[in-house]
């Protein structure tokens, strides 16, 4: 009897034999952790299971693709290695690592980091463009969908942070122009449309238009500059707009201060107005023009472009039917005592007017030189004012012409009333035309 009650206390039935080896099944899927004896007569006499603790796996299970890394039938190999595996299909490049593949089968199988069963990605270069993602103002087709296009849209790139949708920021077409203080570095990408507001940059930041000058227009409605770059901190680009309709005490378009860095590529300058520098007014900055133009603009001086103190160049870039009231139709550089170096290059000043330095105005401690080459001459032609068609110099300014052509005197590319006016007299040159001119007259090389 005593025995009877000690085979009782310990589970086990009369009958089971005490020899047959068992072990715990704590999943229950009927194979036991061959790591942990049992002494239960219930208790699997199989000890092959190679997680007891997930009962979908054991000996006997469906390998699957399902369950990556992992061995389900416990027989030692994993996945695509175990020839009964269930799931294997083709499987496409990941590269950019967002969940969705490009087209083309890079393999069969199972899926494994890089290769997924998608085949959808538009751009497997980059993470951020995959179906269903947002659409941002990148130039890039971010959410697989040609048909949603970027037109309206406009986002920020803050430098080492994540973009930010900025559309709402920014009035558009005739509603009252927005101001949109830029002070921290990063990108502001404004894509496609005719946005009515005024960007005040003062830090490192690139404003880009990646539609371009044709289709993406800033338009402050004549409130202010369009673009006001200030500090300098602010090492800033403007690249692929027109900037018209602005209106301000110095640069209607643009407006540059205070030891700032700036480039502006691809951008067209047009029907602005201000006191000083119709489109661009530049004081003590580095600034650096090509691929654009300024047309139409109007000042008291510098109808396009007013420059006091700092470095300033153009580069293919055509500066015409600009206009200024005082002098300088189409710039005026006020140098006074501190040096100003203005570079033209590659470049046609043409049918600017003002009463003095039609094209040119300079006085000061300014130097001018005006280049042209093979492939683009560039000139000084068809500007018409009272003195000085090309230019008028006055105080230590200094312009040199290289190659330039300047009108030849008697047709309609000619300069009015006569090329250079300086102190000492007048000065009438022709095309192709290398020479430099001081307030105290020009010698020819």
């Amino acid at each position: 009897m005593f025995a009877l009650l000690l085979l009782a206390a310990s589970g086990c039935d009369p009958a089971c034999d005490p020899d047959v080896a068992r072990y715990v099944d704590a999943d229950g899927d009927g194979h036991g952790d061959p790591d942990r004896p049992s002494d239960q007569c219930d208790a699997p006499t199989a000890g092959d299971d190679c997680d007891d603790g997930d009962a979908a796996r054991h000996p006997g299970a469906t390998e699957s693709c399902s369950t990556p890394g992992l061995d389900d039938d416990c027989d030692g190999l994993v996945d695509d290695a175990d020839l009964d595996v269930d799931g294997v299909a083709e499987l496409h490049a990941d590269a950019d690592g967002d969940g969705f593949g490009s087209a083309g089968v890079a393999d069969v199988g199972c899926a494994v980091d890089g290769l997924v069963l998608d085949a959808s990605d538009c751009d497997d270069t980059r993470a951020s463009a995959f179906p269903g993602a947002p659409e941002r103002c990148d130039g890039v087709d971010t959410d697989c969908d040609p048909a949603t296009g970027e037109t309206g849209l406009v986002t920020w790139f803050p430098d080492g942070a994540d973009p930010e949708d900025w559309t709402a920021k920014i009035s558009q077409g005739d509603a009252s122009p927005t101001m949109v203080e830029l002070d921290t570095p990063g990108e502001l990408d404004v894509c496609e449309g005719e946005w009515a507001a005024r960007f005040e940059i003062t830090a490192a930041v690139r404003l880009v238009a990646p539609a371009g000058a044709a289709l993406t227009t800033i338009d402050p409605a004549g409130s202010g500059s369009a673009v006001t770059v200030s500090g300098a901190e602010a090492d800033s680009v403007i690249s692929g707009f027109t900037l018209r309709n602005g209106s301000a005490d110095e640069g209607g378009a643009v407006s540059c201060s205070g030891g700032a860095n700036l480039e502006i590529d691809g951008t067209e300058i047009l029907d602005n107005t201000a006191r000083l520098g119709g489109g661009i007014a530049s004081d003590d900055c580095l600034l650096y023009m090509w691929d654009g133009h300024l047309q139409y603009n109007t000042a008291e001086e510098g109808g396009a472009v007013w420059v006091h103190q700092g470095h300033f160049e153009f580069n293919g870039t055509p500066v015409a039917y600009n206009a200024a009231t005082v002098q300088g139709g189409a710039l005026r550089v006020d140098a006074g005592a501190d040096y100003t170096y203005t570079s033209v290059s590659e470049t046609t000043i043409e049918h600017n007017t003002a009463p003095a330095g039609a094209a040119l105005a300079l006085s000061g401690v300014a130097e001018v030189q005006v280049f042209a080459t093979v492939v683009d001459r560039g000139g000084v032609m068809a500007n018409t004012s009272e003195v000085g068609g090309v230019v008028t110099l006055t105080g230590n300014a200094m312009i040199e012409f290289i190659r330039a052509d300047l009108g030849e005197p008697g047709t309609e590319d000619d300069n009015v009333p006569i090329d250079v006016t300086t102190l000492v007299g007048d000065y009438a040159f022709g095309n192709d035309f290398t020479t430099w001119c001081r307030s105290d007259g020009c010698v020819e090389e």
